[in-house]
């Protein structure tokens, strides 16, 4: 089980986010939100669509999916069932090579 606060937990995550969002994290003061929770997941990433005639599949977007996974099996590992909101990660700076 991943640990919470353990990067390799986060890394996918940031790694899609940052991907998504170079311009936007790269600017002076620039961030992204989201919520994740056991629950439910709200996180700006980009929605692959289905093949044309096909419903949705999880595996349409898979990478997405696994990356907050990890991250729902940390936090139920840690116990943690205080309200999302009440949670906050903070990204001072990128650092090239760490994502």
């Amino acid at each position: 089980m991943p640990a919470l606060h353990d990067f390799t937990t986060w890394q996918p995550l940031l790694r899609l986010l940052y991907v998504t969002h170079t311009e936007t994290l790269t600017a002076p003061g620039g961030h992204v939100a989201g919520q994740i929770s056991p629950g439910a997941w709200s996180v700006p990433l980009p929605y692959r669509p289905p093949q044309s005639g096909r419903a949705s599949q999880v595996s349409d977007n898979q990478e997405q999916f696994d990356a907050v996974g990890r991250i729902v099996e940390a936090l139920k590992g840690a116990g943690v069932t205080v309200s999302p909101s009440s949670w906050r990660l903070l990204l001072l700076r990128a650092v090239s090579g760490c994502i």
